[in-house]
């Protein structure tokens, strides 16, 4: 079965989080050597009041029916400025090799 399709991905997690800023695809995914049984892991910045956990089991919700496996990382864009230089964090890591799929203008 194919991937889903990146601007399904981002329309899916805009229409759950429309205030998002930032969506960046990234991990084995979006490496050229991924296996097709590797999950597809994004973050997400978007303001929300709504707890770590709760924050990712809405975006789950969100892109149930697409025939993939998600890891989802959502920050609030004052966590996402405080984690960015964190070299060895998975934000830093997700700006150092992952690519935007959506970024508010």
């Amino acid at each position: 079965m194919e991937p889903p399709a990146f601007d399904e991905i981002s329309r899916r997690i805009v229409d759950a989080f429309p205030k998002t800023i930032k969506i960046i695809f990234f991990g084995s995914r979006a490496s050229p050597t991924y296996s097709p049984e590797s999950d597809f892991d994004l973050l997400v910045v978007t303001p929300t009041d709504l707890p770590p956990a709760t924050r990712s089991t809405q975006l789950r919700l969100a892109l149930k029916g697409l025939e993939a496996s998600f890891d989802i990382i959502v920050v609030t864009p004052k966590e996402f400025e405080q984690l960015r230089n964190w070299q060895s964090g998975v934000v830093g890591m997700a700006l150092r090799e992952g690519r935007v799929l959506h970024e508010a203008a």
